[in-house]
This record gives C-alpha cells, structure tokens and sequence, in this order.
C-alpha cells in the first residue's frame, strides 16, 4: 500500500519548516492568542529568534545534536564555576541568553539549577499572564466544558471515567468539522478516522485516559484501511501527526475538564492546516502511480 518513497515524501512533507511555522499562524489567525503569548514569552525569555529556533531544533536533528551538546558541556562549565565560587558572575546569564544554538527549554533548565532567582522572577513575570490568556481562550472556544472545573489530575476510577465522558463528548464534535467520523470504541474512548480515498484512512486511537499521572493527550496516530475491519497500521505519525509546531506542544497538557476540552479544540485546528498537506502528497503519489 505504501512504499518507501511515498513514506519518505509524507515524512519531509510534514517536517517542513514552513508548515509547521503555518500551523501556528492559522491557530494566531483564528484567535488562539494563548499560542502567540507562548510564543512572544520564548522569544522575550530567551532571546530574539527563539519561537523559530525552537521549531528547528525539532525537526532538524543537527540542530537538536547542537543543542544537546552545548546544555552538557555549560552544565559541567557551570558546575565547576559553582564550586569554586558561591555564585556565577551575571555576565554568564546573559551569555546564557543570547545563545542562539541551546533552545529555550534547556536555558529555563539551566536557568533553573543555577540561576534559581532569576529563573523565578522571570516566571512570576510569565505565568500570570499566560493563565489568564489561556483563561480568555478556553471562555471563547470552548462550549461543552468551559464552565465546569473538574479537577482530572487525581487517578482514581471516578476520575478516569470523567476524563473518558469528556473525551468522548467532545472528540466528535471538535473533529467533525475536519471529516473526521467515528470509527469505534476502544477502551472505552472513541476512535475516529477521516478517509482520504477509497482505500486509506487517517485514525486517531486514544490512549492514556487511564494511566496513572499522564494528563495530556495521548494517541496514536497512523494511516490504515477505511475497512474498519482492517486493523494493519500502515503509516505512523510520531508525534501524532508528526507536527513540530509550537502550538503542538501548548496543547496538550491538562488539568481540569476545561483545559481538556481546550486540548481537544487546539488539536483540531492544528491537523486542520496539516492534514491537507499529507493528503496532497498521498494524492499526488496516486496519480503518478495508479493503481
């Protein structure tokens, strides 16, 4: 059903820089302004350019190699200054900073361990913002949920089936605009597929509801058979849908039936602009190979 250049060509497709970048902007667009404070708190945190060097270092691996090894070899460095001295001169936080090949999740690590202080006042600058940003965001989308706060973070059977009841009233609703149809339940939750011709079909299986500590969202998404029958996974996307967005990593997380729904709603928009650009390649190949 696929063969290795359709994979490769799916496999670049969705990595591209600009489609992720395009992701953002369409969730911006429609008014996730969540997204764009997640993004200016990058760039204003950890220096100019750092929204599109985080998008680089997840999809090219040099770069992530780069980053990797510049956080080991500053973390040693910043030992040993620990060490001799009882604090680091300020002149390494700002070299720190402006440090265009360490991301931003690696100077906050950093940041956090030795430069506790300055870490702290910049995040009690940052999230009181962004909690009532996202606040704003979960009134303006969300319709199922929004005025429900229901703690999801216990795991217990009472929790586990509330997390499943929102899922599954909201899953359909959120991706139904998209072409998305249910598929069936498993687990409890249910799958949803979306055909893209006669014979293949995207499907997003649900996982993670009832494991204990995970509260994000957690699914398997992959390219099969429309027969529902057919349970072959022919083409995986990790992560789902292989985005490198940065809006792929905002929602994801949750804490309560709000922020789950918000989750759901994110997603949604997110494979809304990327799913027509897999469904471009796959058609294309189509046509250069009929069947």
């Amino acid at each position: 059903m696929f063969s290795k250049d359709l994979i490769k060509k799916i496999s670049l497709q969705v990595r591209k820089l600009e489609v992720n970048k395009n992701v953002d902007k369409a969730l911006i667009k429609k008014g996730y302004f969540y997204l764009q404070a997640g993004i200016d708190h990058v760039n204003d945190y950890c220096g100019s350019g750092s929204y599109l060097q985080a998008i680089q270092t997840m999809i090219y691996p040099e770069k992530l190699e780069v980053s990797r090894n510049l956080d080991n070899i500053l973390w040693k460095e910043f030992t040993e200054l620990q060490q001799k001295h009882d604090a680091i001169p300020v002149s390494y936080f700002d070299e720190l900073i402006q440090n265009k090949n360490i991301s931003c999740g690696k100077k906050k690590h950093i940041l956090f361990r030795f430069f506790p202080e300055r870490y702290y006042e910049l995040e009690d600058n940052y999230l009181p913002k962004m909690e009532k940003i996202r606040e704003e965001e979960i009134d303006a989308f969300c319709t199922i949920w929004k005025d429900k706060h229901i703690d999801l973070t216990p795991y217990d059977k009472e929790t586990i089936a509330i997390r499943k009841k929102i899922y599954n009233s909201v899953i359909l609703d959120a991706f139904g605009t998209l072409g998305f149809e249910k598929r069936n339940t498993k687990g409890g939750l249910i799958v949803i597929h979306k055909k893209i011709n006669e014979q293949i079909a995207f499907i997003i299986e649900p996982v993670g509801m009832a494991r204990q500590g995970i509260t994000s969202l957690d699914w398997h998404v992959y390219l099969g058979s429309t027969d529902k029958k057919i349970k072959d996974k022919w083409y995986w996307f990790i992560p789902g849908l292989g985005s490198k967005s940065f809006a792929s990593g905002l929602y994801g997380g949750f804490k309560n039936a709000r922020e789950l729904e918000m989750c759901l709603r994110g997603k949604a928009e997110i494979y809304k602009t990327q799913i027509p650009e897999i469904e471009k390649v796959i058609l294309e190949d189509e046509n250069e190979h009929p069947p």
